[in-house]
């Protein structure tokens, strides 16, 4: 059938006939005949002809639901797929994959590509509505459509009524093939708790475990329930569950403060997804000790000093914690009392840091047993001051001598390997450091006097070395004695003098404690490497024990370059200053008022070398300068350390200080959460497949509880557990949506427990923030909600079928799709026919001029 979209154009034939009448009596009849054909072609043309033709067509999509409650390979859906096409040429199939997100894998064609399909969709939810949205947005306007819907019928998100109230009235229909999950499944359906409990009072666990029937025979499934509290197992029970929800009550009492973490598990043999096998929930014991003192060795003052200023607290070893940021939030404050900060590992740090974070309190003491080896620590991060100076002119500078033995008996191997092991030794130095190299036998001289040890010089260095030869006797007084005045008048933070030597050395009974005695008040150490059976080992060892350095014995030569690079590595890694040393009040010396009187301090043995944060508040330093004890603010929480021992070494001086107690509290004081006036509570809303977390706080203050506006109020959400491992605390602001009311929403959380902080501060004008409230709460991210309703919605896709006149199908392979799918609808296909004119058109023009050139 033809027709035209532009019949107006053919009112023009009239006027085409009458021309052609008109050009009839000077025209030839053949070339006018032509002529008129091809005018006529033309007017046909612009009137834009049509050819129209009915044909029958069908539109398939495939809607296969890929989320993780229906637990099967993506290849076995896609078979099912594969099984049911049917090679038609009237039929064209689409596909649709979905999760908690739909995506069009591909359009229509008449054979869909099932191998190497590479589109990815969120498996954690399901987005029914989404992928129908999809489907009736890819239709074309005719011919018959169709929906082949594979799934369990269980969205998590969306709602279906809005797409499938469109599907009827496009005259969609939908088949459904129901995904039933494997038989067996079991899952942890809901953990109930108090949010808080008495010390010492009984309290119940109600815990709900589903299970779907066992493709056994059995009417019940056999499980194994496990029961963990702080990642301690407390029960294991064998439990058979009967399909649906089944229920277990666990009784539990809880003698010490603080936040507890419950964790059950559930193990099958026929279960295929893991992902629901677990669920935590938590509990708090609201009073106790406040205070959590980590300290691994018996003794030390800190204990005395805490009970001096009225802190109850609890001493532990950090092998008796979890380092769990809930276990420290039952605390307001944590001492790390001289602990070897090299062996914190990663757990305890993300721990600290979620603590301090959240609103915690941490005080760092440390002497020389705290920084001993310890060349990196995330801790470092929490400290108001760093082991690394700002720039390299900060950098700990280290002075160091060689007093190298060339006597005769070095001779053969040992001058060898001494040569060996001082340039390999002066090769891990750095360009700030100063390095000289002094031989002796009776008499000494420098090879290389005190100076930097850039790169290049290094060189020289080593050409002296080469040059050395055994030969003399020994004579090591002397030379330690040029040692020590060179030294002396060198400006170092580190002086040191490494002895190596394998003979007796002269006896100089008088003069020898004269110079110990000197090296002691210049602060310089000796360390010795006593070489061969033959060495002076009791001398070494006293000359050594009496400054603070250390004694190697090496017997066999071909060992002196490994133990001089151990020694000269530790030398070069020491981070303390050992002497005594001045002790003056710092910028922030008012934060220890009144525990900081107005007398001299009294000076101390040692500290630890450390650099002063940009926004660190010092407040005593030693005589050049050097933090001894600073405090700074670090998330809601506030952070202190204190840089020489409380154990008596190098703070015998303090403790016997009649003040100390004060300052120590002063101290503790600054760094302990303090009380505040108002009332915050918190309520928390999870939802969606990732999922997010709603937090509202609702702030109140003074006698009336009015709503207090206009606060800054901040949140820390820091992973209280395994699952919080390695991540850091999350910080986030709340705005204000009503009076006295703050809310936030935080993205794409994992499952497990976590420890959720919220602090109101209001501005102090000109005098500081002023803190209104502060609340500290457990919280569990349970797994989503995909995991938990498993099963088919046989009503919800029957409802879709019944509405669009479609129907189940048999999930049989081989099984052909419904008559009603295959058939179709009729399709009007058009043909443009208006370059077929031009073309004839033309054709008669280009004859007709042929035709006049031959006649």
């Amino acid at each position: 059938m033809i027709h035209f979209s532009q019949p107006l154009v053919l009112l023009s034939l009239p006027l085409l006939f009458l021309l052609l009448r008109w050009a009839r009596r000077r025209t030839h009849g053949l070339t006018l005949l032509m002529r008129g054909a091809a005018l006529f072609l033309i007017i046909l043309a612009l009137a834009s002809p049509q050819l129209s033709s009915r044909l029958r067509e069908s539109y398939i999509y495939f809607l296969v639901d890929l989320s993780g409650s229906i637990a099967r390979p993506r290849e076995e859906l896609l078979g099912l797929v594969d099984s049911f096409m049917v090679d038609l040429e009237h039929l064209r199939y689409g596909l649709i994959l979905f999760g908690a997100e739909a995506a069009l894998d591909q359009g229509f064609t008449s054979r869909l590509d099932l191998e190497g399909i590479s589109t990815v969709v969120p498996l954690e939810g399901t987005d029914l509505s989404a992928a129908l949205e999809l489907a009736l947005a890819g239709f074309p306007k005719e011919g018959g459509k169709g929906i082949v819907l594979l799934s369990d019928g269980l969205p998590t998100q969306g709602e279906v009524r809005e797409p499938l109230a469109r599907a009827v009235s496009a005259g969609v229909k939908i088949f459904v093939l129901p995904l039933r999950p494997p038989r067996g499944e079991v899952w942890v359906e809901a953990l109930a708790l108090p949010e808080e409990v008495p010390p010492g009072a009984e309290f119940e666990l109600d815990l709900t475990l589903g299970a779907l029937e066992s493709g056994s025979g059995e009417t019940s499934v056999p499980a194994r329930l496990l029961l963990y509290r702080d990642e301690r197992l407390l029960q294991v029970e064998e439990v058979r569950l009967a399909p649906g929800p089944n229920r277990f009550l666990f009784r539990d009492r809880l003698a010490g403060a603080g936040f507890h973490r419950y964790r059950v598990e559930v193990v099958a043999p026929q279960d295929m997804i893991l992902e629901n096998n677990s669920l935590e929930g938590a509990t708090v014991v609201r009073g106790g000790p406040r205070v959590l003192l980590v300290r691994d060795r018996p003794g030390g003052s800190t204990s005395k000093l805490l009970e001096a200023g009225g802190y109850e607290y609890r001493r532990a070893s950090p092998a008796e914690l979890t380092w769990e940021a809930l276990e420290l939030a039952a605390y307001r404050l944590v001492i790390l009392d001289n602990l070897e900060l090299a062996f914190l590992d990663e757990r305890a740090l993300t721990a600290l840091e979620g603590y301090v974070s959240g609103g915690g309190g941490l005080l760092v003491i440390q002497g020389q047993r705290a920084v001993t080896g310890l060349r990196q620590t995330g801790l470092e991060r929490l400290l108001p001051v760093s082991y690394e100076g700002r720039e390299p002119a900060q950098a700990p500078s280290l002075a160091i001598v060689f007093v190298l033995d060339r006597s005769a008996s070095m001779m053969g191997k040992k001058i060898l390997f001494l040569k060996e092991a001082a340039a390999a030794s002066v090769e891990i130095l750095e360009e700030g450091d100063r390095i000289g190299l002094l031989a002796f036998d009776v008499d000494h001289h420098w090879l290389v006097p005190i100076r930097r040890a850039e790169e290049e010089g290094k060189e020289l260095i080593y050409r002296k070395l080469a040059a050395l030869k055994a030969e003399g006797g020994t004579d090591l007084l002397p030379a330690l004695r040029e040692a020590f005045h060179s030294l002396r008048e060198v400006e170092a933070r580190l002086k040191h003098i490494l002895v190596f030597s394998d003979g007796k050395a002269l006896p100089h009974e008088q003069e020898f404690p004269l110079l110990l005695e000197e090296l002691e008040g210049a602060k310089i150490t000796v360390s010795a490497i006593a070489i061969g059976e033959d060495a002076d080992v009791d001398f070494l060892r006293g000359l050594t024990e009496a400054t603070g350095g250390k004694l190697y014995q090496v017997k066999d030569p071909r060992d002196l370059p490994r133990v001089t690079l151990k020694e000269t590595e530790r030398i070069t890694r020491q981070r303390w200053v050992i002497g005594e040393i001045e002790v003056i009040p710092g910028p922030a010396a008012y934060l220890l008022r009144p525990g900081l009187g107005p007398e001299p301090i009294p000076s101390i043995g040692g500290y630890v070398v450390t650099y002063s944060k940009e926004t660190g508040e010092m407040a005593l330093l030693t005589e050049g300068e050097d933090p001894l004890i600073g405090l700074w603010s670090y998330g809601l929480g506030r952070v202190g350390v204190i840089n020489t021992d409380l154990e008596g070494r190098w703070s015998a001086g303090w403790l016997e200080w009649e003040e100390f107690p004060g300052l120590f509290s002063s101290v503790v004081r600054r760094t302990y959460g303090r009380p505040v006036e108002g009332e915050l509570a918190i309520t928390t809303e999870i939802s969606g497949p990732e999922p997010s977390l709603r937090v509202i706080a609702e702030v109140t203050t003074g006698a009336g509880r009015r709503w207090a506006n206009l606060l800054a109020v901040r949140g820390v959400l820091a992973g209280a557990g395994p699952e919080g491992e390695g991540e850091a605390p999350r910080e986030f602001s709340l705005e204000q949506t009503a009076p006295g009311r703050y809310e936030a929403t935080l993205e794409g959380l994992r499952p497990g427990a976590y420890l959720l902080s919220v602090s109101a501060v209001r501005d102090g004008e000109g005098e500081g923030e002023e803190e209104i409230a502060t609340r500290t709460e457990p919280l569990t991210i349970p797994y989503p909600e995909e995991y938990r309703r498993l099963g088919t919605d046989e009503l919800l896709l029957e409802e879709l079928a019944a509405s669009t006149g479609g129907g189940f199908l048999d999930p049989g392979e081989g099984e052909p799709l419904p008559e009603e799918l295959l058939r179709g609808g009729l399709v009007r296909k058009v043909r443009e026919l208006r370059s077929v004119m031009l073309l004839l058109a033309l054709f008669i023009c280009v004859a007709e001029l042929i035709l006049r050139k031959f006649t």
